[in-house]
């Protein structure tokens, strides 16, 4: 069964098995015993021979793009695309990772895909791609990509999802504050502002201020639909913002301090002197509240009628009103004196109460006092 394979000072071996430690020779029968220096030096070399381990990651993926297409079922479509990475012994596939908005993060993992593409329903904000091996080893992040779907990318598709609005109006510029007397409020104040551009619309402007210049918390005053606002003038800084239909929001102009002139008014009723109204919330319940203001005449002649505006922060509507009448169906609420409780003397005050409704959060409203 043995055959000489080659003339050699050594007889014929044959390999018997391979084993953990190395390759094992054994001697045939009538051969003569090999030096025993020879036989350990060829198991010693294959017993130690070695292996390497990929820890090399692979190139940053480059050239990341967005397209759409209708799809009938699925409406819009979005597909990513990029460029190639490379990889010592070879790229396996991409990971493509999203974060919801405008924003650079949190970033969440979405799938993985072995071409350099992938497509899903579209779905506005910001993509990266990072490319992996069979070794576990991933490369670098992609620039986030923000994607934002075109207006009309189906126009003729009944199941295409409306496009996501997540472009904030640009900031109110200009802002500017004037005075002017009423025969009933006394001095108002006007702010006027320069208008704000959206992609979509600006469907308001929401009002804030302090009350007081001492103070640095500004609270909400009222959302209007102009670039102007009017109320009983009040010592304070003013800010203004914009809104949108899909409640995207600009920032802040910068505050604009109101403090009245001097005498802006010399012959109205207000120089009789001044009023003040305290909230407090009586009651609290799952979705209303009851609530009672307290009007103080501060002055010192006696008040004829006195008006009392209540400007809630968080949405608050008032459904019922005692003690008072509500001249006003919109925040800010104005209420005003009846027949019974107009008149106060220097120190006097009176009270009155109403209900209201809650959703979240139920901050207590700004309250200003006028009077006659």
């Amino acid at each position: 069964m043995f055959r000489r394979m080659f003339k050699s000072p050594l007889y014929w071996a044959t390999l018997a098995g391979v084993t953990a430690a190395g390759l094992a020779i054994v001697a045939m029968p009538d051969a003569q015993a090999a030096p025993a220096n020879q036989v350990t030096s060829l198991a010693g070399t294959v017993a130690t021979g070695s292996s390497s381990t990929d820890t090399q990651p692979p190139t940053t993926p480059t050239n990341l793009a967005a397209s759409f297409r209708c799809d009938s079922t699925q409406g819009v479509l979005l597909t990513l695309s990029w460029t190639a990475s490379t990889d010592n012994v070879g790229v396996t596939g991409y990971d493509v990772y999203f974060a919801r908005g405008a924003s650079s993060g949190p970033f969440a993992f979405v799938a993985t895909t072995a071409t350099t593409s992938y497509t899903q329903p579209v779905t506005a904000g910001s993509y990266e791609v990072r490319a992996r091996d069979a070794a576990g080893n991933t490369s670098d992040f992609t620039a986030p990509l923000l994607v934002l779907p075109p207006p009309s990318p189906c126009p003729t598709n009944p199941t295409s999802p409306p496009p996501a609005d997540i472009q904030a109006p640009t900031t109110p510029t200009n802002l500017t504050a004037s005075f002017r007397c009423d025969s009933t409020q006394g001095v108002l104040v006007t702010l006027n502002w320069t208008a704000s551009t959206d992609n979509v619309g600006v469907t308001g402007y929401d009002v804030y201020a302090t009350q007081g210049v001492s103070s640095s918390s500004f609270g909400f005053v009222a959302t209007t639909a102009t670039t102007s606002y009017t109320q009983p003038v009040t010592l304070g800084y003013f800010e203004v913002r914009a809104r949108d239909a899909a409640g995207n929001t600009s920032d802040f102009t910068a505050p604009r301090l109101v403090a009245p002139p001097p005498s802006p008014c010399p012959t109205h009723p207000a120089d009789h002197g001044t009023c003040t109204a305290a909230y407090r919330l009586g009651s609290s319940w799952p979705g209303g509240f009851q609530g009672q203001v307290t009007v103080k005449n501060t002055g010192t002649d006696a008040a004829k009628s006195w008006t009392v505006t209540l400007a809630f922060a968080n949405g608050q509507t008032v459904t019922q009103v005692w003690g008072a009448s509500l001249t006003s169906t919109a925040n800010p609420y104005t209420f005003g004196s009846l027949a019974y409780n107009a008149t106060l003397s220097p120190g006097a005050s009176t009270t009155f109460g109403f209900l209201g409704s809650w959703n979240g959060t139920n901050t207590a409203p700004v309250a200003t006092c006028t009077r006659t």
